[in-house]
């Protein structure tokens, strides 16, 4: 074992040649006996051959679609109200008209003049709607008798609407509130001047009736925010958004995270609801999601599915003696580490196969979340892979790996509102635990 991080350009370690690894079997034998040198060279390359084969074929499976159910999800994320209102404020028009109507009592025009602004959501709604999300829209409003430009004073109409997600296209939903099944739940005015109830009672209940309408006609499904699939290889990985699950009590939001990538095991993602003081967006990672998103990338060639003994990208088309690679598995520790395994298959000549495992720890750097190798050592292998060293802790491998990892969990395929604005977000704080990978991002821009 050994401590190391990303091989820097210009730097890598040496090829390791056949014939210094026959060296290497020739030495082992004469210490442990013929025997080890016998079953090492009389290794079957065409059973790795086709073992190999295989898993690599298995490694670029997909799924024909993605999970719709909100259950046993490799990926959530977590909102917070700020992050919420942030999104949805990304409106095409954020002024909102002036809405004008009168009435009369006792044989006297009254004049009633509203103007909403922006709602304003808070998550949860009444014990009618728990799930729902409430909002308060502030206005300005003036009733007038006789007078068709009374004095403004200000109010605010409190509400609530279900909450949903909405498929866009095959990459992208959207977390939508549902304006034309909003509830009125209040509403309250303070006016310059007094009025009579005869007056001031109808006059609220038209306000919040005009306003009712006029929300429900502007927003209708308002798309607070569009979630994008990652930009990774060549695009055929696919994320959707299910739920959404709403925690008044933490005041926050979960949704679902389902792909067309398959698990190896039934995921159980433990997700941790209340965001750290200072954060406003969470994500949390199965490693099992990490492990079949790699794998993708391994089968596509993002991460090198052949390399040379320093683990840099190898061409078997050359005619020499290379490697070949899979990904095994991927797990958390307790010790705040990602354990992966990746195996290494010699299909030529001395043909066999080392597993070579990597922990990898997390922290925030220039340019956001990223992971950095912490120990490689070979745990072991079959054939003559069974003599490989560790010569593997730079080299292109463990690079675009480490680089496939740090685009999947710095995800920022977040839009905005109508407008569609990619959310700028801050490196706030990450972890590794239990529970998956987490990482925690705060708005830069206030609400």
């Amino acid at each position: 074992m050994f401590n190391d991080k990303r091989t820097s350009p210009g730097r890598k370690p040496a090829p390791r040649s056949a014939l210094a690894m026959l060296a290497a079997t020739a030495a082992l034998s004469a210490m442990a006996g013929c025997g080890l040198l016998d079953s090492v060279a009389g290794s079957s390359c065409s059973t790795f051959v086709e073992e190999y084969d295989q898993e690599l074929q298995s490694s670029g499976v997909l799924l024909e679609t993605i999970p719709a159910q909100p259950e046993n999800f490799p990926m959530g994320l977590v909102l917070n109200t700020r992050a919420i209102n942030w999104l949805f404020a990304r409106l095409a028009d954020t002024e909102l008209p002036e809405i004008a109507e009168s009435f009369r009592v006792l044989g006297q025009e009254v004049s009633l003049v509203v103007q909403p602004e922006i709602p304003l959501f808070a998550i949860g709604g009444n014990a009618r709607c728990p799930e729902c999300l409430s909002a308060v829209v502030p206005l300005s409003i003036g009733v007038g008798i006789n007078n068709p430009d009374p004095r403004r004073g200000s109010g605010q109409l409190m509400l609530q609407m279900p909450v949903t997600m909405v498929p866009v296209d095959n990459r992208k939903t959207s977390l939508v509130a549902q304006f034309q099944g909003l509830e009125i739940t209040g509403i309250d005015i303070e006016l310059p001047v007094d009025l009579p109830a005869n007056i001031l009672e109808p006059a609220e209940d038209l306000a919040a009736d005009l306003l009712t309408e006029y929300l429900a006609s502007r927003f209708r499904d308002a798309r607070i925010a569009t979630f994008d699939s990652w930009e990774l290889g060549q695009g055929q990985i696919l994320l959707a958004g299910r739920g959404p699950f709403v925690f008044p009590e933490s005041e926050t939001m979960l949704i679902a995270m389902q792909s067309n990538l398959p698990l190896a095991q039934t995921t159980t993602l433990e997700v941790q609801t209340t965001l750290p003081q200072g954060a406003d967006i969470g994500f949390v990672f199965h490693p099992a999601l990490l492990l079949s998103l790699s794998r993708r990338m391994n089968f596509e060639g993002v991460v090198p599915s052949e390399v040379d003994d320093a683990g840099d990208s190898f061409d078997s088309a050359s005619g020499e003696a290379g490697n070949r690679v899979t990904l095994q598995s991927m797990e958390t520790t307790e010790d705040g580490l990602l354990r992966t395994t990746a195996r290494i298959w010699r299909t030529g000549s001395f043909c066999g196969t080392a597993d070579l495992q990597a922990s990898m720890g997390l922290s925030i750097g220039d340019a956001g979340f990223a992971f950095t190798v912490q120990d490689v050592e070979i745990t072991g292998g079959r054939g003559f892979g069974s003599l490989l060293g560790n010569s593997w802790a730079g080299g292109e491998l463990l690079n675009s790996l480490l680089s496939t990892l740090d685009i999947t969990v710095n995800y920022d395929q977040i839009f905005g509102g109508e407008r569609a604005e990619q959310a700028e977000m801050g490196t706030f704080q990450a972890n590794i635990d239990a529970r998956g990978i987490t990482v925690y991002l705060n708005i830069i821009e206030g609400v």
